[in-house]
């Protein structure tokens, strides 16, 4: 991934190709060199859970390395390793994006806090049909809150709320 912006990808689970588990080189992690390059990324990058296995580095950031030994989560065959949560951006800029869970539609009155300014993406609700200017018709109003749409493929919508200096929760 090179020069990107507001990507999340959420499980990514990479293996070098081999014909077998029973590899002695797995355990090793010297199959592979590398498995994931990520160069002069943006704020938004990020990749939560992860998972190598028989790869040297899970990944090389900015030309630094990200050892699969420095985070062995399991000493049993094979051997993989795991980072929960990579924030990839090179800028030194960290996105201030608050992920709601998709539970959030399992409340009785889906609500969510934060602290301004925050930005705060909304999951698709795939219960609600319709067009965009229909779903975006429903969206919480509050002074200085200003809906950006990331998104219209359908019912996968997900809505940003930037709350600037006035408010920080909203009710769905």
């Amino acid at each position: 991934m090179r020069e990107c912006a507001n990507i999340f990808i959420i499980g990514a689970g990479l293996y070098s190709w081999f014909s077998t588990y029973a590899r002695d080189c797995i355990d090793q992690h010297v199959y592979q060199k590398l498995l994931v390059l990520l160069q002069d990324n943006h704020a938004g990058v990020r990749i939560q859970h992860l998972i190598a296995i028989g790869a040297k580095c899970m990944a090389v950031m900015d030309s630094k390395a990200i050892p699969a030994l420095d985070y062995l989560n399991v000493e049993s065959h094979p051997r993989w390793s795991q980072v929960s949560v990579l924030d990839v951006a090179s800028d030194g800029e960290l996105a201030e994006l608050l992920w709601t869970d998709l539970k959030i539609w399992d409340m009785e009155q889906p609500a969510f806090t934060c602290v301004p300014p925050c930005l705060v993406a909304i999951p698709p609700w795939t219960r609600l049909r319709g067009s965009l200017s229909t779903r975006a018709s429903l969206l919480p109003t509050a002074p200085g809150l200003l809906p950006l749409l990331l998104e219209d493929r359908s019912s996968d919508l997900w809505i940003v709320l930037d709350f600037e200096e006035q408010g920080g929760s909203g009710s769905l």
